[in-house]
């Protein structure tokens, strides 16, 4: 469903509708049942033109208001089965005409939008047909002519005549193009010499005995071709009379049937292998058309059908489907009926055959379209099997009646104890503990045990081992209270939590009695059951007592537990999704409410529909009328600029290139320039929201974060590292910066210069490992001991005035240098180190 409703004006494209010559109304039937239900839904403005009726003032009345005679043409009937079937439907001409309709002669075509949606289109064709009767009376002569002409060049023919006496006259030039003999070869009876050998005498028969009764002639043959292969032709010649009914000539035609016969011997090919599919079912499978009193003979049937009802294929082809059911077996006309509201229905009934024997059959029908008629296609099975198991299952039911109604009886005896559980779940607690509380003291009340208590049954994140904690408990001993955790081995709602079900101890002490709940607590009777949370065990609702109870718990007890720790997990489960629900709309609203960004939400007209205060401030838009009543145009906000100060069009925005791609759009930078003020800029992100998962996105999500400050502060600082970064470079000492990890974050040409190292290759790099790691020995030079490295760590400037860098052709470079910390907000993050060539004797 997508998240705006349209009109059908909007679905079948406005423009194009409202501007066609022809008449377009479209129908919704709202009962299948009841064709006066047919209702208006739109008509084009060439409706009113065509019908002298205002139809657009008529949308939303049914059609048998805005057209009362309209009922009696049968038309609406048409219009459903139309939609029944599926497919449009042109419906030729009518004359219509009445106190609100002007009468001509509509032209009608039905177009189904859906399965309930119907479009007509019509148009005033009285003028029209006089006209087009009379162009086609002065055209007529000129185009038997040109019949004859066309008929030749656009098909693989070959004309030909005979006098009377039946000498073929060929045209030479078609019958060498398409057999390649010369008119020498052809002439006479030369033209048999292009049929094949084996075709050859029934052709000269058939032809002889054509001519001498002066009857049509037609012969199927393999014709030689210019290639040397054959054709299969299909040769056909009619005697032209003159006015005295003498034979005056005779014209003949050979037409090329090949892919014809191979087609067709393909379809006998298919239909066989169909057939001996259809013959292999072991299940009766009957067609049949369905006519105006009911159902029609078979058409088709299987070889199952023959064997099981005993007649002849010709004797079943001449039967209904009421003579093969058993009388008062099942009543046709219903199932009838419905089947052309469902098109496929399952039924049982009874079926006869010849000799009188009746079968159980259930049967699987659904309507089709065969042979261009309305047919009912029926599986039919055996079903004794299945009504001897559903009598047996008769039996058993009655049998587990009775254990109900005992059942029953023991339910009865706690229906108080069901009521009392339905007032403490529909009533009005002051927490969620006040309600668990009182399931407790009902329970306790119950089940005449003193100690009730609700608990979880977490895992201990240190261990991972299973723990039994109490949430709620009403018990007279007051070290049992909420909070108190232990293992779950401790309490008898171990097996409780293993099992998953519900679980009793009569006594302790002899179906458990070294269970640590018996030893060490001294409790002996128990009842106890899970606490499911999206069907997952969170904890236990047990009732227990240190005496025991002879006669145990029984089958109402643990069904009435088991109802109370249903409720109880459905309410932790409301709980808990009320919680969320409050808690992540309370964040959004907060969120979208309170944030310096802007945030927007477009549909697919680029209409604003939602905007939070920041976005209507600095976009220009309209305060939210309330509801749906915010309708700002983007295209009609202030203006906005690119990033190279170009202006955006409507077609350029972020969100139209969702709406068109379906994919988000980041980090695009825009400016705004609302009226009389500077430009703001902003780093603007859309996202597509597809709510209904059809791969288009209803909505577009824009979101607009204020960079004006920052991009001019970016400037700023880019200008001021363009400025030192010349100064650096004009001094003639080398000069790097380092972060805390050692890495070169800063190399002016100076340092490059001295070293050989390209400032490409020192980005980045750890500086020590690259140009400090020995010593001017050669020795290694452990970074730790480096007064670069001890300034890194801590803090403190250092100045070294006999060490060595080593250059990019490993030669030594003698320097001096100095170490200065960098701190920002106080913080160090980092160090310059300044160096020059020392002189050496």
């Amino acid at each position: 469903m997508g998240l705006f409703t349209t009109s059908p004006a909007e679905r079948f494209g406005p423009d194009l509708l409202d501007r066609l010559p022809l008449g377009i109304s479209v129908y919704r039937l709202e009962d299948p049942a009841d064709v006066a239900s047919f209702r208006l839904i739109y008509s084009n403005p060439a409706s009113a033109a065509i019908t002298g009726l205002e139809t657009s003032a008529e949308v939303g009345r049914r059609v048998v208001e805005v057209v009362p005679g309209i009922g009696a043409t049968g038309i609406l009937e048409t219009y459903r089965d139309v939609l029944r079937v599926g497919e449009p439907r042109d419906l030729g001409t009518v004359v219509y005409g009445d106190n609100r309709i002007d009468t001509a002669t509509y032209a009608l075509q039905a177009v189904p939008l859906d399965a309930e949606v119907l479009a007509v289109v019509f148009q005033n064709v009285a003028d029209r047909a006089e006209v087009q009767a009379l162009q086609a009376a002065q055209s007529e002569l000129g185009r038997e002519e040109a019949r004859y002409r066309s008929l030749v060049e656009a098909t693989a023919a070959i004309v030909w005549t005979t006098p009377p006496s039946g000498e073929l006259r060929l045209d030479a030039r078609q019958w060498h193009a398409v057999t390649g003999q010369t008119p020498e070869e052809a002439a006479g009876w030369g033209w048999v010499e292009a049929i094949h050998p084996e075709d050859r005498e029934a052709t000269q028969a058939a032809w002889t005995h054509a001519v001498a009764t002066e009857t049509p002639y037609q012969v199927e043959h393999r014709l030689r071709q210019a290639d040397g292969g054959y054709r299969r032709m299909t040769a056909r010649a009619t005697p032209v009379r003159d006015a005295d009914g003498a034979v005056a000539e005779w014209v003949g035609i050979h037409t090329d049937i090949e892919e014809q016969t191979a087609a067709a011997m393909a379809l006998a090919a298919s239909e066989a292998r169909f057939r001996t599919l259809f013959d292999a079912l072991d299940d009766v499978v009957l067609v049949y058309p369905i006519g105006t009193d009911g159902p029609e003979p078979f058409l088709a049937f299987n070889q199952a059908a023959v064997a099981t009802y005993g007649w002849t294929a010709d004797e079943l082809r001449t039967k209904t489907v009421a003579d093969i059911m058993a009388p008062g077996a099942v009543d046709v006309a219903s199932a009838l009926t419905e089947l052309r509201r469902t098109r496929r229905s399952t039924f049982d009934s009874t079926h006869i055959t010849r000799d009188g024997t009746r079968l159980a059959m259930s049967t699987n029908a659904r309507l089709v379209e065969y042979d261009g008629r309305l047919c009912v296609v029926a599986l039919c099975r055996d079903d004794s099997d299945r009504r001897q198991f559903r009598r047996q299952l008769a039996r058993s039911n009655r049998q587990l009646e009775s254990a109900v109604a005992d059942r029953t009886a023991q339910l009865e005896a706690f229906a108080e104890d069901l009521k009392i559980l339905h007032g403490i779940t529909t009533a009005e607690h002051p927490s969620p503990e006040a309600r668990f509380e009182a399931y407790l003291q009902a329970g306790c009340q119950m089940f005449e045990l003193p100690i009730g208590i609700l608990s979880a049954t977490p895992l201990d994140p240190a261990t991972g081992e299973r723990l039994y904690r109490i949430e709620a408990v009403v018990s007279p001993d007051p070290a049992l209270e909420p909070g108190l955790t232990v293992p779950i081995g401790e309490a008898f709602c171990d097996a409780v939590v293993e099992t998953g079900a519900t679980v009793t101890y009569a006594d302790a002490i002899a179906e458990a009695p070294d269970h640590p709940a018996c030893v060490s607590r001294g409790l002996r009777a128990f009842i106890g059951t899970p606490v499911l949370v999206d069907a997952e065990v969170v904890g236990t609702l047990n009732f227990v007592s240190p005496e025991a109870r002879p006669g145990g718990f029984s089958a109402s007890e643990r069904d009435l537990i088991e109802v109370m720790g249903q409720a109880v997990g459905r309410r932790i489960e409301a709980d808990r999704a009320t919680d969320a629900e409050r808690d992540a709309r309370e964040r959004y609203r907060t969120i979208v409410e309170t944030v310096d960004s802007g945030v927007i939400v477009v549909d697919a007209d680029l209409r604003v529909i939602m905007s939070n205060p920041s976005a209507r401030t600095f976009l220009g838009l309209s305060e939210p009328g309330g509801g749906e009543g915010e309708t700002d145009h983007m295209a009609d906000r202030w203006p906005m600029i690119d990033a190279d100060g170009q202006p955006v069009t409507p077609e350029a925005l972020p969100e139209s290139e969702v709406m068109r791609t379906g994919t988000p759009v980041r980090g695009v930078i825009q400016g705004v320039t609302p009226p009389g003020e500077p430009t703001r800029w902003y780093r603007v992100n859309a996202t597509p929201i597809d709510q209904d998962r059809d791969g288009t996105p209803e909505v577009v999500v824009v979101s607009f974060h204020d960079v004006t400050d920052f991009r001019e502060m970016t400037r700023s600082a880019a200008d001021a590292e363009h400025r030192l970064r010349s100064v650096l470079d004009a001094v003639s000492d080398g000069i790097y910066g380092l972060d805390l990890e050692g890495r070169t974050t800063f190399v002016n040409e100076a340092a490059v210069a001295l070293t050989g190292w390209p400032a490409a290759e020192q980005m980045g790099a750890r500086q020590h490992a690259l140009i400090h790691h020995r010593h001017a020995d050669g020795t290694d030079y452990p970074v730790e001991t480096c007064p670069i490295y001890q300034t890194l760590r801590d803090g403190e400037p250092r100045v070294c005035d006999d060490e060595v860098f080593w250059r990019h052709d490993g030669t030594p470079l003698p320097v001096r240098y100095s170490v200065t910390p960098i701190r920002e907000q106080g913080t160090l993050t980092g160090a310059m180190v300044q160096f020059r060539e020392r002189p050496t004797p």
